[in-house]
């Protein structure tokens, strides 16, 4: 039988619409689509590039089996089931927004690893993952 790799992947939450319900739900989507996954503290942050109520962000770290491009459908529809639309988007609600940030050692979204919020919600992550048994 062979073995299959697990894989360590980071991913970014934000929400501006009904920011505590939808975060609450998107990480109950997100513990069925993850082996083991953690959540860092939350944050409230300014919207950045749109005029809209403020952000609530999170960062998660899980462990999965499934490739790179699974894992970004699997977010993908988890933003759909908590409601995010284009529609909504056009009218500045964020509903779920969920980017995949990094795969085993290979990062995305670049321009959100230097914000100080996703910074300290990486750190918590991997001072969580270096204490894990």
């Amino acid at each position: 039988m062979q073995r299959r790799t697990l894989h360590r992947v980071f991913f970014a939450l934000g929400s501006n619409t009904d920011q505590p319900v939808h975060m609450r739900l998107a990480r109950q989507y997100l513990m069925s689509l993850f082996q083991e996954v953690h959540f860092s503290t939350e944050a409230w942050t300014k919207a950045i590039g749109i005029d809209s109520e403020p952000f609530l962000n999170c960062m998660g770290m899980g462990f999965t089996t499934h490739e790179r491009t699974q894992i970004e459908r699997a977010l993908k529809q988890i933003q759909r089931r908590c409601g995010d639309s284009k529609g909504k988007r056009r009218l500045n609600k964020i509903v779920m927004d969920i980017d995949l940030m990094q795969y085993d050692g290979e990062r995305y979204h670049e321009e959100d690893w230097e914000r100080d919020y996703i910074q300290h919600q990486y750190k918590e992550l991997l001072y969580i993952d270096n204490t894990r048994t």
